[in-house]
């Protein structure tokens, strides 16, 4: 837990975690009131997504060289790792979405690199489970592991087999 204190006493990173808040509160305002109409709310939220994605992804690679324990290090390492990809992904589909006229295909390199950015976060929330010391019971692995499998399988039909398919 203290390595969370000394991230925000690091001027740099609380300056971007600032900014990357006051994004998020507009990405969530513009979702509410949706200003200037549904054209407006498309190409901004078509532009903010990659936007946050990456700022999120600086944050914790940030937070990675703020950080003195190796373990949340690698926590942070991997968690800028998986917002990276989806990071890109969105960069993809925001050109796709804003700068192809015409038909989008209906799988690009966008749904891989999202697929893919889901690896590096499951081995963050690994290395995290296993910092906070705690021990599940029988029935909480049990409810962890099905969620875990429903999740593995619904990725598999919804995003994997399309893309072979393709």
């Amino acid at each position: 837990m203290i390595g969370y204190f000394n991230l925000l006493r690091d001027p740099r990173f609380r300056n971007a975690l600032i900014i990357f808040i006051l994004l998020c509160l507009i990405v969530l305002l513009n979702g509410i009131f949706i200003f200037g109409g549904s054209e407006i709310y498309q190409m901004s939220t078509t532009l903010l997504s990659p936007i946050a994605a990456l700022a999120a992804a600086f944050l914790f690679f940030r937070a990675r060289f703020v950080v003195k324990d190796p373990k949340f290090q690698r926590l942070w390492l991997w968690m800028g790792i998986g917002f990276g990809l989806w990071g890109i992904a969105e960069v993809i589909w925001a050109v796709y979405d804003l700068l192809i006229v015409g038909e989008m295909p209906p799988v690009i390199i966008a749904d891989l690199l999202w697929i893919i950015g889901y690896i590096p976060l499951f081995m963050a929330f690994a290395i995290r489970q296993r910092t906070i010391r705690s021990v599940l019971t029988k029935r909480q692995r049990w409810v962890v592991g099905i969620v875990n499998l429903l999740l593995l399988v619904g990725t598999i039909f919804v995003g994997i087999v399309p893309i072979l398919q393709n």
